[in-house]
């Protein structure tokens, strides 16, 4: 689930970045950190995860009768069931909490400073019978605060848990991106300068990848051909076949001016640093060409296997 598109990578990965860090932070508020984590979840296309969040943040749905079946399933998966019991059917019942993170944390907030002001009334009261009282109420709002502080409890590991699934998988994606990033700004700029018009024609390439039209990915498969037969053209113009040994057996290279894989392969070999490399970038090569040329050939039914 990862993002194709490189900025929308970037900017999950510091997205989930933040929202580490703002997580392991003691006091920070949940209600303002699910809306961040519901972007997050948009950026990485999870839809069923992005249903739960959104819920997380303005409140699972209830109808008359209740939760309807899936809404019931998401807060399952979110941990939000607990067990009470029925006094009318004389047994426990599952049930689940459905209030968004916001009033969780305003209910909290209320029930600790009820608290608060309990301890202190309990500590200034003098009267026995009023000690008693206000220690009856301190217990029922400290269940009250022990209860919903395990439950902002559970929406923060819910948040996390949920994040550091992808996080580091989105750095080392984004280290990648960044590499591939940096090695393509490097061709560009090498194309742009030897090969002007191959620029321009990949432009057309994009634009034509980007259409809902069949005929326009054929054309630009063909682009795609013609810049690699352009490159070949400048770095190994067609000149005569050669003739090499393989395992003692006699070769023909063909170097004619269709044989364009095979003039960018001896290009590449006669100017290889090790014979290893040689082999990788020629490989990728012909593995290239053979693509071009399949798929063409599926484009165009009467077009015969090109030269290699």
């Amino acid at each position: 689930m990862l993002p194709s598109n490189p900025a929308a990578l970037r900017e999950a990965a510091q997205l989930s970045d933040e929202i580490l860090q703002s997580v392991e932070t003691e006091n920070v508020s949940l209600s303002r950190l699910m809306f961040r984590v519901l972007r997050l979840s948009r950026l990485l296309d999870d839809q069923a995860d992005e249903t739960m969040f959104r819920y997380e943040a303005t409140g699972y749905p209830v109808t008359i009768r209740g939760l309807v079946d899936e809404v019931w399933q998401v807060a399952v998966r979110a941990q939000r069931m607990y067990s009470e019991y029925d006094h009318a059917t004389a047994s426990w019942a599952e049930r689940v909490y459905t209030e968004p993170v916001a009033r969780l944390e305003a209910e909290l907030s209320k029930s600790r400073k009820r608290l608060r002001e309990i301890e202190r009334r309990d500590v200034t009261n003098d009267t026995l019978g009023s000690l008693s009282t206000l220690e009856i109420e301190r217990q029922d709002v400290q269940r009250d605060v022990d209860r919903l502080a395990t439950r902002w409890e559970a929406r923060r590991w819910l948040i996390q848990g949920y994040v550091l699934r992808f996080h580091y998988s989105l750095k080392f994606s984004e280290a990648a991106v960044d590499v591939f990033t940096r090695l393509r700004e490097r061709v560009d700029c090498l194309i742009a300068s030897r090969a002007p018009e191959a620029v321009r024609q990949f432009e057309a390439v994009a634009q034509n990848l980007a259409s809902n039209n069949p005929e326009h990915w054929s054309n630009a498969v063909h682009s795609c051909r013609r810049v690699l037969h352009d490159l070949a053209d400048l770095l190994y113009p067609a000149r005569a076949d050669r003739q090499i040994q393989v395992q003692g057996q006699a070769k023909t290279i063909k170097l004619g001016h269709e044989n364009y894989i095979n003039r960018l392969v001896t290009y590449v070999e006669e100017r290889a640093p090790s014979e290893r490399f040689d082999k990788i970038v020629g490989s990728h090569l012909n593995y290239l060409g053979e693509r071009l040329d399949a798929v063409i050939q599926a484009t165009n039914k009467h077009t015969t296997q090109s030269p290699r």
